[in-house]
Parts: structure tokens; sequence; C-alpha cells
């Protein structure tokens, strides 16, 4: 499976306005990392020092329209079609967080294998 780098571009640019945006009241700090997780996947982490978000929220940050940042102009599409893209190209994305610490996303990201690429095409 290929990765789309235009829908992947749009991914990550979300992940970072987001947490841009939830940094508020404290120096800036935003905290981007790539590994090789295993032989089937990288990890892009993208973390910050922002507000968190709370415990009850994270299942919901998936859902379709919903928001907490409704006031800032926040209309809940990013974080469902980072989902959606980042499903649709064989990959994964979580999120870990702390009221008050910040939050982390993490892109699990398939590697391209030519030689597997070649047994799928050929069927």
């Amino acid at each position: 499976m290929f990765i789309d780098p235009t829908h992947f571009g749009r991914v990550v640019i979300n992940l970072i306005k987001n947490a841009l945006e939830a940094i508020e009241g404290v120096p800036p700090m935003l905290f981007i990392a790539i590994r090789q997780a295993d032989d089937q996947f990288v990890t892009v982490e993208i973390a910050d020092n922002g507000c968190g978000i709370p415990e009850e929220e994270l299942t919901k940050i998936w859902l379709t329209f919903h928001t907490t940042k409704a006031k800032k102009g926040g209309t809940g599409l990013g974080l469902p079609a980072c989902l959606q893209v980042m499903e649709k190209m064989g990959g994964k994305i979580s999120v870990t967080s702390q009221v008050g610490i910040g939050s982390t996303f993490t892109l699990h990201v398939p590697i391209y294998k030519p030689e597997q690429h070649a047994v799928e095409a050929a069927g």
C-alpha cells in the first residue's frame, strides 16, 4: 500500500496546527519524532505542552463534528479526517494526553515494501 504524500501532509499539518492552538499562556514546545517501530511501521509522534485533553474526551475527539474549540472556530472535522486518512493508507493514529501537561499524537505509518507490492499486484 502506498502513502499519499498530500493526504499524509495534511494529517501532519492538522496535528501541528491543533498542537499550537492548544498551547496558551506558556512558552510553546512542540516535539516531533520519527522512528521505525518495527518491520511494518514507522511512527511519527507530535507532542505539545498544551492544555491536554480530558480523559472523557479522548474517545470523542474522533467523532465527526465533535469539537472542544467551537469558540475558536473549530468544526470537529480535523481529527476524524486524520483518522480516516490514516486508516485508508493502512496506518493508524493514537493519542495520549494529560490535562495541564500536553498531548502526544502518534501516527503509525506503514512501511512500503516493493517486493510485497509486486506480489499483491500479481494477484
